[in-house]
């Protein structure tokens, strides 16, 4: 099924603060997830792009038209973006790290502005303002006061992320008649992209994999070691990596959803994107 690009007006609602503004263009993920290279794209349902005239190139990474100036450059950009960028790089020289080190290492981080990154940057992931949404407007409350907690009942998952894709999916209901690998239930968002792949989840299923926000407060500038354990993009006690979309992998086996349920809007805007040969050596080069 091939999807019609809808290009979003220039004036419209901001996805994080929601008032009517000119829109500027977010990449997400931020460049510092290794958004920044020429890429090929195609909508979710269409999967991997391959040589075909329907995959589509962005020149420096794939980007939304979805914030405000304020938002994009002096909420995300000024405030947190940084700290998702030191994060990055921390995952990426342990991955890189010529010395044998332990399975799980511990880094500092302001952990309540990394957060704010990620949830500020899925919100933006949409073509579309969420104004009913109660997930949206919950992320918008989170990203926009410093001093409030994350929603509860919620989880912001991470694994170490191996591959060359980006993968982008908002507002997806995930089910496995197998259960054993265990999918986060409820509403879900990914943003995959190496070294790291996260999962924002209405409930409170760890899937085995830590949750940033059972360690966030109230205070913005806090410091937390945070455990970037290196075999989590292996299913618990297994070999098995996780495929590159999980949780949202449509599978007969026991490794993905048997079902999966999202919105039309959401289906459109959700991507699957693939480096060239030469951007992955760029990207996995890279140090800080």
């Amino acid at each position: 099924m091939h999807y019609k690009k809808e290009k979003r007006r220039e004036v419209d609602l901001c996805n994080i603060c929601g008032k009517q503004r000119r829109l500027t263009w977010d990449h997400v993920p931020p460049k510092c997830c290794n958004n920044r290279y020429e890429i090929k794209t195609n909508s979710w349902m269409e999967g991997i792009p391959q040589e075909s005239r329907y995959a589509e190139k962005f020149q420096n990474g794939i980007k939304f038209r979805s914030l405000c100036d304020e938002c994009n450059n002096k909420v995300l950009g000024a405030n947190y973006d940084k700290v998702l960028e030191e994060f990055t790089d921390q995952v990426m020289m342990i991955m890189q790290a010529s010395i044998a080190l332990p399975p799980v290492v511990k880094v500092p981080i302001k952990v309540n502005r990394l957060c704010r990154a990620i949830c500020g940057h899925i919100l933006a992931a949409k073509n579309f303002y969420e104004e009913n949404g109660v997930v949206d407007k919950e992320l918008r409350e989170y990203v926009l006061d410093k001093t409030k907690r994350p929603p509860e009942k919620s989880s912001l998952l991470y694994w170490i992320y191996p591959y060359s894709t980006i993968v982008i999916i908002r507002d997806m209901c995930v089910h496995s008649i197998y259960n054993t690998h265990k999918l986060p239930e409820g509403v879900i968002s990914i943003m995959n992209s190496f070294p790291v792949a996260y999962i924002i989840a209405d409930n409170e299923e760890k899937c085995g994999l830590f949750d940033l926000f059972s360690v966030c407060s109230n205070n913005i500038d806090e410091i937390v070691e945070i455990p970037i354990d290196c075999r989590s993009c292996y299913f618990p006690g297994t070999k098995y990596l996780r495929p590159l979309t999980w949780p949202c992998n449509i599978s007969d086996e026991d490794d993905g959803a048997s079902l999966m349920l999202g919105v039309d809007k959401c289906m459109k805007d959700s991507k699957i994107a693939k480096h060239s040969s030469d951007n992955i050596e760029k990207i996995r080069s890279r140090r800080k």
